[in-house]
């Protein structure tokens, strides 16, 4: 188990500022392992009906965590996660939780309290470069090929079949628990054309027919991505000229999940799927400056050098 020092403060951080912090990330990003390396926690892993039944009186169990940090992973599997969090943030802020779930805490039918006001969120990304050195692996053509997920990234070889695994369980376990689609072997197409094609400038009307889908479906379907903040959604304009017809939204999906060459048609593709990744990459650099104050143009100009 390689220790995720970046994470790791990140967490540290928030609770600094709110006691219970919501950790989201997609399935099998990594959301186990900086958990577990806090210091001084107690780990409960909410998936094992054991656990489930230590948390059916909250208040006793906030009684008996006084003073302690308290994590609790895939938190969505209780039967009233909502309650637990907000008792806790109202009646014991002395009791700090670090809650993971593989979604926002509003995409949730459970959550029938999103808690404003009353935590942090921390999304966990899929591989940042400081990840890299964490895994003593800092290639980054292996991270653009094999995508963001640990498990992918430190894999000898190319575990192709692990990755349609990893996006059947994505549509059972994530997607279909929140919004009940329909139709899974277009959903599965969108999402492998939206991998191949990601950091590119997006149009529906393109994917409609390949997903045998109307252009509605296919906005519906970049809704349900979006949610769990699997998609991120960039519109190229400047902030600081005369309004004009902006460019066409940027959709981001690429080695941030799962291989890009796999769902591309192999390696022949990879010069071409490595280029939408190196672009995915400077878009997310070009996000961060812009929140400073400088116009996306600008931001562009400076994140691509």
């Amino acid at each position: 188990m390689f220790p995720r020092e970046f994470w790791i403060r990140k967490i540290e951080q928030a609770w600094q500022e709110r006691s219970i912090v919501w950790l989201a990330g997609v399935r099998r990003v990594g959301k186990t392992v900086p958990s577990r390396s806090l210091s001084d926690v107690e780990y409960y892993d909410c998936e094992l009906p054991r656990v489930r039944r230590v948390f059916e009186d909250p208040e006793a169990f906030l009684r008996e965590s006084h003073g302690k940090r308290v994590v609790l992973d895939e938190i969505h599997r209780l039967m009233n996660p909502s309650e637990l969090l907000k008792i806790a943030a109202d009646h014991f802020p002395d009791v700090r939780i670090l809650a993971t779930g593989s979604s926002t805490l509003g995409a949730s039918a459970k959550f029938r309290d999103t808690l404003a006001g009353r935590k942090r969120n921390l999304w966990l990304t899929p591989m940042v470069l400081a990840d890299l050195a964490a895994f003593k692996r800092e290639d980054l053509y292996r991270r653009l090929l094999r995508g963001g997920l640990p498990q992918f990234f430190l894999a000898e070889s190319l575990p192709e079949r692990d990755f349609q695994e990893w996006m059947d369980a994505y549509w059972a376990k994530d997607i279909q628990e929140l919004f009940r689609l329909e139709r899974r072997a277009s959903f599965q197409k969108f999402v492998e054309l939206l991998v191949a094609q990601s950091g590119g400038i997006f149009e529906a009307t393109r994917f409609a027919a390949p997903c045998e889908v109307t252009r509605t479906a296919i906005s519906n379907y970049l809704k349900v991505l979006e949610r769990p903040r699997s998609l991120r959604t960039w519109s190229v304009h400047s902030a600081h000229i005369a309004p004009r017809r902006s460019s066409p939204p940027r959709r981001c999906l690429p080695s941030t999940l799962v291989s890009s060459v796999t769902f591309a048609g192999g390696m022949s593709c990879a010069k071409r799927i490595l280029g939408h990744c190196g672009s995915t990459l400077s878009l997310t650099r070009c996000r961060r400056i812009s929140r400073r104050g400088k116009s996306t143009t600008g931001a562009i100009n400076e994140g691509t050098k």
